[in-house]
């Protein structure tokens, strides 16, 4: 019974994903990609190309950062059943020390903000949608 069972099951949920159109590079916002930022001594902006949702990195207190980010957009067309690919804004926010956070007006590619404290800051975006897609992150602290 427990095989029969497992079959049906099993079976059941795929025409469930192929009924799905378009390519889903969403990932319910909770499969997390996180990357360290690692800036060289005497640099003052740091760069990063890829797939990654999140950037952590320690800023001292009293630094001006600013941050640019933006990356891959999928929208499917119902008319050609594709995806159409675009490059978009992606919204940036900050997480640090203290329960300090900052993020971006909507649509809008950049952040600045003066770090309140030494410490660990975490930065992400949204729409969540867009993670799993290729983006661009600059981060620059002066």
């Amino acid at each position: 019974m427990k095989r029969l069972l497992t079959t049906i099951v099993a079976t059941s949920f795929v025409p469930t994903a192929v009924l799905i159109p378009g390519v889903a590079w969403s990932s319910a916002c909770n499969e997390e990609v996180v990357v360290d930022i690692h800036m060289a001594a005497g640099d003052l902006c740091w760069d990063y190309r890829g797939n990654a949702t999140t950037f952590v990195g320690k800023f001292a207190g009293g630094q001006n950062v600013e941050v640019r980010m933006s990356g891959e957009s999928a929208q499917f067309d119902p008319v050609t059943k594709k995806d159409i690919v675009t490059w978009e804004a992606r919204s940036p926010s900050v997480e640090g020390p203290d329960k300090f956070f900052a993020d971006a007006q909507v649509d809008s590619d950049s952040l600045t903000f003066r770090t309140p404290a030494s410490g660990v800051y975490r930065f992400g975006f949204s729409p969540c949608a867009m993670w799993g897609g290729k983006g661009e992150v600059h981060i620059c602290a002066k």
